[in-house]
């Protein structure tokens, strides 16, 4: 049976605009415990851009991306980082 047939209810939710997906991805890193910046700017939009907006897929590249930084050592996560992710 698809899981699709078994769920009750879905839902939905609207793409965040880029300034709601900052603010998201800082909220999320400060429920984490982080207080620093660990994303720059410029990367966050990057996040915005390939993830259209969409909370999974911001979820994803910032798992994805703090997952290579410290493979990398990198202390922050610049927009170059982002797109080899998103392109690899």
């Amino acid at each position: 049976e698809s899981l699709s047939r078994r769920l009750r209810i879905r839902f939905r939710t609207a793409a965040l605009t880029l300034e709601e997906a900052a603010k998201y991805v800082r909220h999320q890193l400060r429920q984490a415990g982080r207080e620093a910046p660990l994303f720059s700017e410029e990367s966050v939009a990057r996040i915005y851009e390939h993830s259209r907006g969409l909370i999974s897929q911001v979820n994803d590249l910032c798992f994805k991306a703090m997952l290579k930084a410290a493979a990398d050592s990198k202390e922050i996560i610049e927009p170059n980082l982002v797109d080899s992710i998103h392109e690899g």
